[in-house]
């Protein structure tokens, strides 16, 4: 059986003087708590936020981009593979996340979910949701941040040495024009194998997991891997509001 490799990319000297610049970038979420935590983060990071339903991974995801779009920081483009953008917008527009007010282009949707349930519903073939698959490095330019909601949904309908391969591209791309990229994963649909694979290939992993034990919606960041960022808390304490994530500085105790 043939091995698939990608062609090793050789940099140019001003590649490598854009490479060393990019690599002393940090980038500011505007969520004060977690900015103090993590002091920035290195421009140009790919990040897998991972989490069980409810755990507010997602809210998480937008919550960072929503923050720093409003801010100025950056323009988003958020990639929507497991609801409708309507609908994520609307539970965004309740925690008073208003994606209308924010500049023109400031965020935008890709419907990918669309694309899966036509897929599903034999309206359409697989290769058009590959397809879309493939073209994501494409779309990380500069000045823009994104976030895939969720990458589980592409590696369940994808053969996964695809979705390592672009992944790979992803990384690369990212590298070159900056920006914070988050993947989202769903915890629990894939085994412990899949999930090492993919934490190598990106730049870090966060674990958000609900406490059980409390009676109101507590739980923990598990930095699990943060490329360049090894001074980071390990753990860090969050509480779900009807206005997001609130991050807490101390670590709760339960």
């Amino acid at each position: 059986m043939p091995i698939h490799m990608r062609p090793v990319r050789t940099l140019s000297v001003s590649d490598r003087e854009h490479l060393k610049i990019r690599r002393g970038i940090k980038l500011f979420t505007g969520i004060d708590a977690l900015d103090r935590i993590f002091g920035g983060f290195p421009d140009g990071s790919v990040i897998l936020v991972s989490g069980l339903p409810g755990s507010g991974f997602d809210i998480f995801a937008q919550q960072i981009l929503y923050t720093a779009s409003a801010a100025g920081n950056c323009n988003t483009l958020y990639i929507a593979a497991d609801r409708p953008p309507l609908e994520v917008e609307s539970e965004m527009a309740e925690r008073g996340w208003r994606i209308d007010t924010l500049a023109e282009k400031r965020w935008e949707f890709l419907d990918a979910y669309t694309v899966k349930q036509s897929v599903l519903k034999g309206i359409a073939g697989a290769k058009g949701f590959s397809d879309l698959f493939r073209g994501l490095p494409s779309l990380i330019k500069e000045g823009r941040w994104t976030a895939v909601d969720t990458l589980s949904s592409f590696i369940e309908a994808l053969r996964f040495e695809e979705v390592l391969d672009v992944l790979g591209e992803l990384v690369e791309k990212a590298r070159d024009s900056g920006g914070l990229h988050l993947l989202l994963v769903v915890e629990g649909l894939h085994d412990e194998k899949t999930m090492i694979k993919l934490a190598h290939t990106v730049d870090g992993l966060l674990n958000l997991t609900l406490e059980s034990r409390c009676a109101e919606p507590v739980g923990l960041i598990t930095v699990k891997k943060l490329r360049r960022m090894n001074h980071v808390k390990r753990v860090i304490s969050y509480r779900i509001t009807e206005n997001g994530l609130v991050i807490e500085t101390v670590t709760r105790i339960v």
